[in-house]
């Protein structure tokens, strides 16, 4: 499974921002170091909140990354996030759309 986000986002603890969507993304700086403290880690719970779908992903160690779905205009149809499995793909678009598409996988993908 694949999560792509194109809107603002922060991964946080109880005690501390990690790092978040206007981090530099380049080697060993806060993006790339935050985010691989998630590697190898459990999702607990997933929070879709209405009515822009805001997400909230808690994962075990009580790390937490929370999507801001801050894309309204549907005329320059810019996604905030989507969710990809081996079947389909899901889009959360501006103001609370979704749309689903069915997902070709190239041949030898599993």
């Amino acid at each position: 499974m694949i999560l792509f986000i194109e809107s603002a986002w922060r991964l946080e603890t109880a005690e501390a921002v990690v790092c978040g969507s206007t981090d530099s993304n380049c080697p060993d700086c806060d993006m790339q170091l935050g985010l691989a403290q998630l590697k190898g880690l459990t999702v607990k719970r997933v929070q879709i909140l209405t009515p822009a779908l805001d997400l909230t992903v808690i994962f075990e160690k009580d790390y937490i990354l929370r999507v801001f779905c801050d894309q309204t205009n549907i005329y320059s149809r810019v996604d905030n996030y989507s969710f990809f499995n081996k079947e389909r793909v899901y889009i959360v678009g501006p103001r609370g759309t979704v749309e689903v598409e069915k997902r070709t996988l190239p041949i030898g993908y599993q």
